[in-house]
């Protein structure tokens, strides 16, 4: 079930208010906010997400807005297959 229309996007507020104030310095924000939701305003700009184990750069383009940050880094490892490591 998707959220109404009528309601604003969840962005939380400590990564709001962490992006207004360290984006104008060069240092990168770090942020755990997965469940945010990715503005218009991010476009462009190169955040570093935790997936629960270590941080990762995005870079936001138009094609992820309204989409989620937790989407963008996936936090499960993908299956290795017995034949894939013998081959190793």
């Amino acid at each position: 079930m998707s959220r109404s229309i009528k309601k604003v996007p969840f962005v939380s507020s400590h990564f709001l208010f962490q992006y207004l104030f360290e984006s104008r310095s060069k240092v990168k924000p770090f942020f755990k906010s997965r469940s945010s939701t990715i503005l218009p305003d991010f476009v462009g700009d190169t955040f570093q997400i935790y997936n629960g184990r270590s941080f990762f750069k995005a870079k936001i383009s138009d094609a992820f807005v309204g989409k989620k940050f937790g989407e963008l880094s996936h936090t499960r490892k993908s299956a290795v297959l017995k034949k894939a490591r013998k081959l190793r």
